[in-house]
């Protein structure tokens, strides 16, 4: 009993194969089995590494850095996909921002920094000299090491991890990073994926400038109303549909937290604009199992989205399926993953 009440900690420290990736590469990561009786505390697991940077004298890495190395995330389970995530990046940068500006600020392994603290770090050749001895410091801590949490849902949101009491292999993959006109006034998406709990959607738009990137920056396409058609069903969730205005209570409903610095003011104006659409039948976070069943279906969900129509260029829009995954586990072995 006294076991199963105190244990020993231990840090465990893993190399991986390949130690240097380039980009475009797959790193995997396997969950590690551990010793008998060793369990996986939920936040614990990262993969850590040096960065540096090169090319221009004058490069520093972007906010966030950890989370945009990561363009594609895929975990498997025995071989079998439970998540694939392309523009896992966009998904996470984003997310990060609903946190605390208490946790914000206490995630310089993440990446989460100054530009002052950035350009030290990469020995830009045009970082301060003068006015910086807080960042000199925490250069001096921290370095130019780096780490990606491993933070999926199976490893911290149900208690300890026993890696040794499953069979099978838990997997990352992470693959390294390697459109509509903006002047349309109806962006319209269909989106016809097999689930059997669809949570939700989530849209972003993004601009491209040559030269430059800002890591946590979405444009705001300026939509006016979204009218949701449910397998031939129309306003499913709104009778007039979405307007502006409930697309903010939408999202913060969703990935707001208690003392979070984001705000309707950032969101619509500050460049941290994202569309959520929320198909669950209860708005509860910690709930799995709630959303649209969307099995044998002829048309899907299709969304209608009308903007004003203004401005020119390109406009990207990245779509983001939010659903559940259930692993049906028998004798320690995977017998199949029900989505």
């Amino acid at each position: 009993m006294s076991n199963a009440l105190k244990a020993d900690h231990v840090i465990h420290r893993v190399t991986f194969n390949p130690k240097s990736p380039s980009p475009g590469e797959v790193l995997r990561v396997p969950v590690p089995k551990l010793d008998n009786g060793v369990v996986l505390v939920p936040g614990s697991l990262a993969l850590i590494f040096n960065l540096t940077v090169s090319e221009h004298a004058n490069n520093f890495f972007v906010n966030n850095v950890s989370r945009a190395l990561v363009d594609r995330l895929t975990l498997k389970f025995a071989g079998e996909i439970v998540q694939d995530t392309d523009g896992y990046d966009l998904f996470k940068l984003w997310e990060d921002l609903f946190l605390t500006k208490n946790e914000r600020a206490n995630m310089f392994r993440e990446g989460i920094q100054s530009e002052d603290l950035s350009k030290i770090k990469c020995n830009a050749g045009d970082k301060k000299t003068s006015g910086v001895d807080k960042e000199n410091k925490l250069n001096e801590v921290y370095r130019n090491i780096y780490r990606i949490p491993l933070d999926h849902d199976i490893l911290k949101d149900h208690g300890v991890f026993f890696a040794r009491a499953l069979s099978d292999e838990l997997l990352f993959e992470f693959r390294l990073p390697p459109a509509d006109k903006g002047s349309d006034t109806i962006i319209n998406e269909s989106i016809n994926v097999p689930r059997r709990s669809m949570k939700g959607l989530l849209l972003f738009y993004e601009t491209y400038t040559a030269g430059t990137r800002n890591s946590e920056k979405t444009f705001n396409p300026n939509i006016t109303d979204v009218k949701l058609t449910v397998d031939g069903i129309q306003n499913k969730t709104y009778s007039q549909g979405m307007k502006a205005r409930d697309i903010w209570e939408k999202v913060f409903r969703r990935f707001g937290k208690e003392n979070s610095p984001m705000n309707a003011t950032d969101f619509y104006a500050g460049n941290r604009f994202g569309l959520f659409i929320d198909l669950r039948s209860m708005r509860d976070n910690d709930l799995h199992g709630l959303g649209l069943r969307l099995v044998n279906t002829k048309d899907g969900v299709h969304l209608a989205n009308n903007r004003k129509g203004s401005g020119s260029g390109n406009v990207k829009c990245h779509i983001f399926i939010l659903s559940d995954a259930q692993l049906n586990i028998v004798n320690r072995e995977l017998e199949s993953v029900t989505y």
